[in-house]
């Protein structure tokens, strides 16, 4: 999956929770930014978890690759395949987790 697929499939996927927590007649302002809060915790979820499974030599490899302003998405990728993690399976676990939380605690109000 290129990084214009994870965007789209990471809107849909938003949206979706969205409406499963009977919030999709939220006024678009207010929808957009549930909306990025949601991806933005998925992502450094996803992120958080892949750090902890790595093994200790491949996430040294890892962190040069992020800081390394030349590399690509691809090629932090190719470090976690490499340690034998699975990102779909990670992602996968992320989301489901996050989801249950999600549609299980109440929507906070704003004062």
């Amino acid at each position: 999956m290129d990084n214009t697929q994870f965007i789209q499939a990471l809107d849909q996927y938003s949206d979706l929770l969205i409406e499963k927590k009977g919030l999709a007649d939220l006024p678009e302002e207010k929808k957009g930014e549930l909306r990025n809060q949601i991806q933005e915790t998925l992502v450094s979820e996803f992120n958080k978890e892949v750090l902890r499974r790595l093994p200790e030599d491949k996430l040294e490899e890892f962190e040069k690759t992020v800081e390394d302003e030349s590399k690509t998405q691809e090629d932090a990728s190719a470090i976690i395949k490499s340690a034998g993690l699975d990102e779909g399976a990670i992602l996968e676990e992320v989301a489901h987790d996050f989801e249950k939380f999600f549609l299980e605690n109440p929507e906070k109000e704003e004062a």
